[in-house]
């Protein structure tokens, strides 16, 4: 009974492992499908787009939903995971750099955490129903906003609940005030669905994010999106547009 236990455990990991191979591999289908006959980083761009806004909902109807005031799932943790891998592969953190750009709220995908159920629906009703205009002058020094390149996204660390609103009425101005540069990653790892995978040997790059599956799939899909993103025209043009200049 033991052996028939331990051989079913088995084989229901390796259909999760299979599952989330097939999952990554229909967003990279979708990059190549003949009718979708546009630019590839431009279908790339759109898919990070959706998962962060996914992301972005989830956790907000995920914290309404809980019983604690305090949500402990939390999706900036993404900046992490991308820290963490840069760190163990180059043993460091070299490419991060200050800035101080001035974008609308809805100008790029902005990865929020909701963690308070309260504070959605009393910046909702500030920013929605009284009619406020969300400013990165009144938000001042708790606004914490990183950019991610090559992944070109935007993660709060800081005024979460207040950006969360404003981005559903679309209208405000934020900031930006740090950028991580990841691009030296792609030539040695690459995500395989379940793993990040180091290029030179096959091995497994070692993380402390895993427990939470979803999140770490999503920076997964993220990554290998923005591989075609890298050195992009399309992109550094937007990115020279609104200020934020990759070093």
């Amino acid at each position: 009974m033991f052996w028939l236990r331990f051989l079913k455990k088995i084989k229901i990991k390796k259909k999760a492992d299979d599952d989330v191979i097939d999952k990554l591999q229909g967003y990279k289908d979708l990059i190549e499908n003949p009718r979708i006959d546009y630019d590839k980083e431009k279908i790339a761009s759109h898919i990070i787009a959706i998962l962060v806004e996914y992301l972005n909902y989830k956790e907000a109807v995920l914290t309404l939903e809980s019983k604690n005031e305090v949500l402990t799932r939390w999706n900036n943790n993404i900046e992490d995971i991308y820290i963490d891998l840069y760190r163990e592969i180059f043993k460091g953190l070299d490419k991060n750099y200050d800035i101080d750009v001035k974008i609308n709220i809805n100008e790029m995908p902005i990865l929020l955490s909701t963690h308070k159920n309260y504070r959605i629906l009393k910046n909702m009703y500030k920013f929605i129903d009284q009619d406020k205009v969300f400013s990165w002058e009144a938000g001042g020094e708790n606004i914490q906003n990183h950019f991610m390149y090559p992944m070109n996204i935007v993660v709060c660390k800081g005024a979460n609940h207040s950006q969360f609103a404003a981005r559903m009425k679309n209208q405000g101005e934020t900031n930006i005030n740090k950028i991580y540069d990841f691009s030296k990653l792609y030539s040695e790892i690459e995500f395989k669905g379940k793993d990040y995978i180091k290029k030179s040997d096959g091995s497994i790059v070692k993380q402390n994010y895993k427990n939470d599956e979803e999140l770490w799939f999503v920076s997964g899909v993220i990554f290998e999106m923005s591989r075609y993103l890298l050195s992009s025209a399309y992109v550094l043009d937007k990115l020279h547009k609104t200020g934020l200049m990759i070093l």
